[in-house]
């Protein structure tokens, strides 16, 4: 009987990958798996990554673990019976991830070189690739009140609360967002403490924004603020009546102040023109010695005249800025016009306020 080798040896093949394949680990489905790499480390050997637990208002270790000599990373992690949303953190690389629709087996790649630090890609995970796309666009400063709705839409309802609450800055265009991410929330998981911290939050920033409680409200005339440039002199917001006025309270040592309040003052001074617009920077400073605050009104490219130091916190209670950055727009009369815009609704208001 002639043998076919061929057919020998396909059979064969067959044998020895379906003997491999059954070698390997099954899943457990009671566990969550997240693996990847980190690309671009000079040498990766001894380095770490940490994965945390995210809640509103804390953080909590979960694991670490060494990175292999190719930047590769493991953490097995038990499923819990609630949504859980964690980050991975090493060197410049912040990812998140999230558990929820079931999915139980996350690769992440990054390349710690990359200057975006939420630029990564995700398999295996819809709810944590959607994270991530908009994570990006917190970072370039490019998200919207609707990218977070979008968000919000889709079935991931804990991920979505978590990012649209640190995230998505709470303003007249965003408040509907907001009560949404909360609304799908506790339909889908009533009983976790996010739904009633998220609610609490939400209410006192409102009121904030309303001018109810401390601070000032849309329509009344803004307090007057005098207090001393970097060369000690007094400065007065009352003198920019006529011209419609962003005033921003800051800090050298705030960092999101730093890394996106400045940068869309400096976009909004080479936009705007002088005759008609101007800025006011009150700076929250600590101590008596200025040189950091001067430092970072340079490094920053803060070029425009007007900024100021409150050591005392003499005004930010008048306008109710207990958190920075926090911006207020004053219309050509001296009247507040807007509290807090971001984004796009901070350049059409100005735009409306310019032509009035």
């Amino acid at each position: 009987m002639k043998i076919n080798h061929f057919l020998l040896f396909t059979l064969a093949s067959i044998v020895i990958i379906f003997a491999q394949c059954n070698t390997e680990k099954p899943l457990d489905p009671n566990t969550f798996y997240i693996n990847g790499t980190i690309k671009g480390l000079e040498d990766a050997v001894g380095m770490r990554v940490n994965l945390d637990e995210l809640e509103m208002g804390k953080n909590t270790a979960v694991a670490n673990v060494e990175l292999g000599k190719d930047g590769h990373f493991e953490f097995e992690v038990p499923v819990s019976a609630s949504p859980k949303l964690y980050r991975l953190r090493s060197s410049n690389i912040s990812m998140f991830v999230s558990n929820e629709n079931g999915t139980n087996q996350v690769e992440l790649n990054a390349d710690a070189k990359n200057p975006i630090k939420g630029n990564y890609t995700v398999k295996g995970s819809p709810a944590s690739s959607a994270v991530q796309t908009l994570y990006e666009k917190v970072l370039t400063r490019k998200a919207s009140a609707n990218d977070f709705k979008i968000l919000v839409e889709q079935n991931m309802p804990y991920a979505a609360a978590y990012m649209t609450q640190k995230y998505l800055p709470v303003n007249t265009s965003s408040v509907a967002v907001h009560n949404l991410a909360i609304s799908k929330l506790k339909q889908a998981h009533p009983t976790l403490p996010l739904v009633q911290a998220y609610t609490t939050d939400l209410s006192r920033k409102v009121r904030q924004m309303s001018g109810g409680g401390s601070g000032v409200k849309v329509g009344q005339v803004a307090p007057d603020i005098k207090l001393p440039n970097p060369d000690g002199e007094m400065m007065q917001l009352s003198s920019l009546k006529g011209k419609v006025v962003v005033v921003d309270f800051w800090a050298s040592w705030c960092g999101p102040c730093r890394r996106y309040g400045n940068p869309k003052l400096v976009e909004l001074n080479k936009k705007y023109g002088k005759d008609d617009f101007a800025i006011f920077n009150v700076a929250l400073e600590r101590g008596q010695n200025n040189k950091r605050w001067i430092d970072a009104i340079e490094k920053d490219g803060l070029t425009w005249p007007h900024q100021v130091v409150d050591t005392k916190r003499e005004f930010s209670p008048i306008y109710g800025a207990s958190r920075i950055p926090r911006v207020y727009l004053v219309d050509k009369a001296g009247k507040i016009a807007a509290i807090n815009p971001q984004g796009a609704e901070l350049d059409n208001k100005i735009k409306e306020l310019l032509k009035g």
